[in-house]
């Protein structure tokens, strides 16, 4: 199975932040700083089609909403 990667993603930018500020987290974390991550996270109202039922030899049609609204 393919392992899925941002088509943005970019390998120099992601070494620089480990180099600087991963550096620096990890010290104010040894120095008892907490750490929180906050993301922008919605649930997608967009479906998902996984199985269904038919008669044999027919192909069943599913219509979905293809928007990308989302629930926050």
């Amino acid at each position: 199975m393919p392992d899925g990667r941002a088509a943005e993603r970019n390998e120099l930018r992601i070494v620089s932040w480990k180099e600087q500020v991963g550096r620096e987290l990890k010290k104010k974390v040894a120095e008892g700083a907490t750490l929180v991550y906050l993301d922008e996270v919605g649930f997608a109202r967009k479906a998902v089609r996984r199985q269904t039922w038919s008669a044999r030899g027919v192909t069943p049609l599913v219509t979905l909403p293809a928007n990308w609204e989302k629930l926050q």
